[in-house]
């Protein structure tokens, strides 16, 4: 008989890190992404984007108990399974692809942060400060959306270092 290997102690930092960093990445490239026209590509990100938020989730709540694929929402808070819910598949258009990214980012935002301090990992600054201050006229105001020189962070309210 082979045994079970032990379940670790609690979250793996690394992992967490990795947990933040991507969706943050996915976020600086999407108006690169969009300004391709690449619009399945942005929705694939996006699911990658939801795929990380879970992960981060599942990694601060560890250890889990060993459980099936079938029982992934027992691994959940019924907040973090809220959160995931509200994060919808969004259609390919420029913008539901915004709105859906933002949301995600948005998200990761509100949990991230909270789960990096209580866990003692840093917070990853610059790749916020790239995801969301992105300065979007010329590349976003050709493919129909608002015109002006603003920030993803200014014009969709998520928080500090909005620059107008």
């Amino acid at each position: 008989m082979v045994s079970r290997p032990a379940p670790a102690s609690g979250p793996d930092r690394a992992r967490i890190t990795t947990a933040i960093e991507e969706p943050l990445r996915y976020l600086a490239l999407l108006p690169a992404v969009l300004g391709r026209g690449e619009l399945l590509l942005a929705q694939e990100a996006f699911g990658h984007l939801r795929r990380r938020i879970s992960e981060l989730f599942l990694e601060a709540n560890a250890p889990l108990p060993t459980t099936g694929a079938k029982h992934w929402r027992d691994k959940l808070s019924p907040e973090q399974y809220a959160v995931l819910e509200s994060l919808p598949w969004p259609e390919a258009t420029r913008e539901a692809l915004v709105e859906a990214h933002l949301a995600a980012g948005r998200a990761l935002l509100a949990h991230g942060r909270p789960i990096a301090s209580t866990l003692g990992v840093s917070w990853p600054e610059s790749l916020e400060a790239a995801a969301f201050d992105t300065p979007l006229d010329g590349r976003f105001t050709a493919k129909g959306l608002p015109p002006g020189r603003y920030s993803v962070r200014a014009q969709h309210g998520l928080g500090r270092r909005a620059t107008v």
